[in-house]
């Protein structure tokens, strides 16, 4: 019998998840007020490092075996670390090199982002305190918009 709409069925969050055919164990969270399934190797690092992992990033087991999810096993690579670890040698067609490629100027770029956007925050604040100095007040549109840009900013 289901729950009723709007009340919790009574074994939600009792799931371990399931298996898929390479041997990684799914499991379901719930992010942003949304459920998704996510593999429970990330879902465990996510939670050792106290922080969302990147795109880019691979969560590796050290010892080859997909169902230890043992936080001494698990490992943060990047991706073209992890990808050169386990293709050592290997021949690669020119798509795949080029994907490669894309994904490092992506990943360059985010960090390119993220460096301006922190320069960003810090000169707004620094204009936000000369705007009270020259006597405008939090009534001023300037400084809403400063205040609302600020605290976007620090919201992620």
């Amino acid at each position: 019998m289901s729950a009723i709409k709007g009340q919790k069925p009574w074994n939600a969050g009792t799931s371990k998840g399931w298996i898929d055919k390479r041997g990684y164990r799914w499991v379901y969270v719930t992010e942003n007020g949304r459920r998704r399934a996510k593999r429970a190797h990330r879902v465990e690092m996510e939670k050792h490092l106290g922080r969302p992992l990147d795109p880019w990033e691979v969560v590796h087991h050290k010892d080859g075996d997909t169902g230890n999810n043992a936080i001494e096993n698990l490992e943060v690579q990047e991706w073209g670390e992890h990808t050169i670890g386990h293709h050592s040698g290997a021949r690669h067609a020119w798509e795949s090199k080029r994907s490669m490629e894309v994904f490092a100027n992506l990943r360059e770029n985010i960090r390119h982002l993220r460096r301006v956007n922190v320069d960003l925050l810090e000169a707004t604040k620094l204009g936000l305190g000369i705007a009270y100095d020259s006597g405008l007040n939090d009534e001023d549109y300037v400084v809403k918009e400063m205040r609302a840009a600020i605290a976007k900013a620090e919201a992620k």
